[in-house]
């Protein structure tokens, strides 16, 4: 029996570049290495102004991947997708596009490495 390989088309791409991001301190319940170090995250998407913050994790890495995500699934940022795949067109229809593109395999965070100057993939 042979399989048909399902080849997505990339409509468009959201990355950590398109975005806005913060660090503080996590603040509350636990400890005192919780209220010094920065690792919660604020990520705000600049063309929507969908945020999302994470401060669950005790990594600023595995926050930074959970306040991506979350801002991901902010109303905002859902419907500057429509309207962005509407715009850009595709012979998928509209519905089809958002819900493939919004599936947390697609999505992906990248960081900016200074020593080497350059965008890595953090997920």
């Amino acid at each position: 029996m042979l399989q048909r390989s399902r080849q997505r088309e990339l409509l468009f791409s959201v990355t950590a570049k398109d975005c806005d991001w913060q660090t503080m301190t996590a603040g509350g319940p636990g400890g005192q290495h919780q209220n010094r170090s920065q690792t919660a995250v604020r990520c705000t998407h600049r063309a929507s102004g969908a945020t999302g913050t994470s401060r669950e994790f005790k990594s600023q890495i595995q926050n930074k991947r959970a306040a991506f995500r979350h801002m991901a699934s902010q109303p905002a940022f859902q419907a500057w997708v429509r309207r962005t795949a509407a715009a850009l067109g595709g012979e998928k229809s509209l519905d089809q596009q958002v819900d493939e593109s919004m599936q947390p395999e697609f999505l992906r965070i990248e960081s900016f490495d200074a020593r080497r100057q350059e965008w890595i993939r953090i997920d």
